[in-house]
């Protein structure tokens, strides 16, 4: 509440210049147009870790599989003996 009485340009959502002026139609619709970019870079970027964070977790379970099924083998074969 107090940054909106410093600053009101920091917590309003129409993009201003550094002097806290109105921008151009041109320059507006190219600063708006870089914050969306951003904002789906952002959210593609929380996309791919999570991605890779669930790409790991599934090799974990890959091998912890190949693990428990090479242990069922070695003792199928200890019993067949």
């Amino acid at each position: 509440m107090m940054a909106a009485n410093v600053a009101p340009a920091l917590v309003g959502s129409t993009i201003k210049d550094a002097n806290g002026n109105n921008l151009s139609d041109k320059a507006r619709l190219k600063a708006e147009r870089r914050k969306r970019l951003k904002n789906e870079l952002d959210e593609m970027q929380i996309a791919q870790d999570k991605a890779l964070e669930a790409y790991k977790k599934s090799k974990e379970l890959d091998k912890a599989v190949f693990d428990k099924k090479q242990e069922y083998n070695k003792a199928l074969a200890d019993v067949e003996d």
